[in-house]
């Protein structure tokens, strides 16, 4: 009950709530939107939950904003400004989205939202391969050089098959990082296996083989190499920093520094494109 003392409702607490609420509803939206997207029986609908989704972020911003000190209140209009006049000209919606999506999280703990979203994934990992392999999906099939027939497992296509997974062992390092043991590891190469056989994704392979050698380093080390304030703080802010790294990475390949140019060839001209995609007014 949100009763105060002298017995009077407490709406801020109300609106504290609902706001939690209402953004764990929108992200279920989101992500099921995308996860779902190629299942015959829920494609006819993706862009109903997405629209859904969307004006949930909308109505979140202005619930979190309702008590803000005006100076506050202008600084997050002033930075959407950009942002849409990117939206109007690109038509891209991502960071705009991500943008309103930052602004719905505030004040919620992020350790159960972690949780939260372990679960989503999991379970509708698991109901879109159920239905792929039961015939009730669209599926996505190409082929590499060498020959590698590569999968989207009933997904929009098999890097994002290979992204989930990834994000599924990531969640599970973070919530169990001091209890990791033969088992998560287990989990860990399992997942390393199963992507090249099906999906040949292999910026998420070799993402995960990184996280396992990290924590096998760690673990080799006493525990002294990295400590849990260290890893929760890039995972916290992993979209900043693998932003500023990309950005390195793009400098690096215009001026063809061998390492850049190793790395492109690695992960199949994923560097290059990062170059391409930001120009010549940012990079040489």
């Amino acid at each position: 009950m949100y009763i105060i003392k002298d017995h009077k409702i407490n709406f801020d607490d109300i609106i504290f709530k609902l706001s939690d609420i209402l953004f764990l509803l929108s992200y279920l939206l989101i992500i099921s939107a995308g996860m779902l997207s190629n299942v015959h029986a829920v494609s006819g609908y993706q862009n109903l939950m997405e629209s859904a989704g969307n004006a949930l972020l909308i109505l979140l911003f202005i619930l979190r904003c309702h008590k803000l000190p005006i100076k506050d209140m202008i600084i997050r209009v002033l930075t959407l400004i950009p942002l849409a006049l990117s939206f109007y000209f690109s038509a891209g919606t991502e960071v705009l989205k991500l943008y309103f999506l930052v602004i719905a999280f505030q004040g919620m703990d992020f350790k159960k939202f972690v949780k939260f979203d372990l679960t989503i994934k999991v379970f509708l990992l698991l109901l879109v391969l159920c239905l792929y392999f039961a015939g009730f999906t669209d599926s996505f099939h190409m082929a590499r050089e060498g020959g590698q027939l590569r999968s989207s497992m009933g997904f929009i296509h098999p890097n994002f098959f290979g992204a989930i997974l990834l994000s599924i062992c990531f969640s599970v390092y973070y919530l169990k990082f001091n209890e990791i043991n033969c088992l998560y590891y287990s989990l860990f190469i399992a997942v390393i296996l199963i992507i090249p056989f099906f999906s040949d994704s292999r910026t998420s392979q070799y993402a995960l083989i990184l996280l396992s050698l990290i924590h096998m380093l760690y673990t080799l080390s006493s525990k002294k190499l990295f400590s849990y304030k260290v890893v929760s703080f890039i995972f916290v802010y992993s979209f900043v920093i693998f932003l500023l790294i990309s950005i390195l990475l793009g400098y690096l390949y215009g001026v063809r520094y061998p390492f850049a140019l190793y790395l492109d060839a690695l992960f199949t001209e994923r560097i290059g494109m990062i170059y391409r995609h930001m120009g010549s007014n940012v990079f040489p």
